[in-house]
């Protein structure tokens, strides 16, 4: 789900030639960085706003970040449709490390590649 909305926002930067989503939504990734670990989610509930924004915020930054440190990666993994463990493994790999390392690590690898830095003792609620 976190790919899925984070390409589609990206999509929308490309398409209108500019980022949307403000650089101070950094600060939703860089929170996750310091406490709770960004974590898979298969479903929002659309009632909850924060969640369903969180899910965007932090999709968009990991899609970004992915495409920026490692160019066509995700194109060449969506050329054919992949179960998402496999998916997210294939992610983690690429960026040298397990799949369970990518989401303890990947809110302050993302927060810091685009220079916002985490603040201990915060955490995403």
């Amino acid at each position: 789900m976190w790919l899925n909305e984070g390409l589609a926002v990206l999509a929308a930067d490309r398409l209108l030639g500019r980022p949307t989503v403000k650089t101070d939504t950094l600060d939703v990734v860089a929170r996750s960085a310091s406490g709770e670990p960004i974590r898979r989610v298969n479903s929002v509930n659309e009632k909850n706003q924060d969640a369903v924004v969180a899910l965007y915020i932090r999709g968009y930054w990991i899609a970004r970040y992915l495409e920026e440190v490692q160019p066509g990666l995700l194109e060449s993994l969506l050329a054919r449709p992949r179960r998402h463990a496999e998916l997210e493994g294939q992610i983690a790999n690429a960026l040298g490390m397990s799949r369970e390392a990518f989401w303890n690590s990947i809110g302050g690898t993302v927060a810091s590649h685009f220079g916002q830095p985490s603040t201990p003792g915060e955490q995403l609620g």
